[in-house]
Parts: structure tokens; C-alpha cells; sequence
């Protein structure tokens, strides 16, 4: 089912999921003493933090007008009930658990932006969600390369 939501409200939502994101990685770092994993959670949390001021950056350097775009496209999740459902489960904390927590934060963002593209014939609009879904996508590349290389370690 679709809804209607303004530009400014997806990417508040995409800001909203980032910053909490972090937070939880932050507090996952309480649940483990093993130093290859605090140190993934330590950088996914730091871009998680960058990921959410950049997006919240963007907003703040949009137009108002563009802002407003209503657009048909939305996940129906809010952000931080699906961040929230993400956290792995009590017990050892294990680099898959966190790599599958990471990459599905990714994937429900970078849906969100692409299902936003396709409905949305704005030029302007479009150039603001191409952009972010790159840095998205870039973000996402550099935390699988981390993952794996803790994982051949």
C-alpha cells in the first residue's frame, strides 16, 4: 500500500533511522569485550552519526519547494520500532550478527530512496535522492569491506 509523504518527511526518516542506528550500535558495544567487534561497532556507529548529518545537511541546503514535493512512495516502518527490530537478540554478540544488522539498515534505506526516485519526475528531487542513494550506496560498500575483512581476520 502507498502513501503520501513530503520529500522533507522521507528524509527525515532516512536522518531519523541513522542517528538511531548509531545509538544501538553504541549500546552493542556494552554486550561485547571481543576488540574486532567493538571496533566495527565503534566505525559503524561513527557512520551511522555522518550518515544522519549529511541527510539532515541535504535538507537544510534544499530548496523549501523541494522539500514539499509530496511523493507517493513510502516504506510504511517507522524508523526506530525497524532499527529497534534489527538488534540482534541477548548473548555473544558474533561480526555476521552485526553485518546482517548493517546491511539491512542499507537495504531499507536505499529502498526508500529508490522507490522515492521512481515516483517522483522532478529533476531537482531526483538529483537530491540520486545523490544521497550514492552516499548510501558508497556507505554500504565500505561497511561490507569491513565486515568481511573482520571476518578473514
Amino acid at each position: 500500500m502507498n502513501t503520501y509523504e513530503s520529500l522533507e518527511n522521507l528524509l527525515a526518516a532516512a536522518a531519523t533511522t541513522h542517528a538511531h542506528a548509531a545509538a544501538q550500535y553504541q549500546q552493542l558495544q556494552r554486550r561485547t569485550e571481543n576488540e574486532r567487534i567493538l571496533l566495527l561497532l565503534e566505525d559503524a556507529c561513527r557512520r551511522e552519526e555522518r550518515l544522519a548529518r549529511l541527510t539532515l545537511e541535504f535538507m537544510e541546503r534544499a530548496d523549501s519547494s523541494l522539500l514539499s514535493t509530496r511523493l507517493q512512495y513510502t516504506l510504511e516502518k517507522e524508523p526506530i520500532e525497524y532499527v529497534n527490530s534489527l538488534v540482534p537478540a541477548g548473548g555473544p554478540l558474533r561480526i555476521d550478527a552485526v553485518n546482517e544488522m548493517g546491511q539491512q539498515l542499507y537495504s531499507y534505506i536505499e529502498e526508500l530512496l529508490e522507490g522515492a526516485l521512481r515516483e517522483t519526475a522532478a529533476a531537482s528531487v531526483q538529483e537530491l535522492l540520486q545523490e544521497l542513494l550514492q552516499l548510501e550506496q558508497a556507505e554500504r560498500r565500505n561497511f561490507s569491506l569491513e565486515m568481511t575483512s573482520a571476518g578473514d581476520v
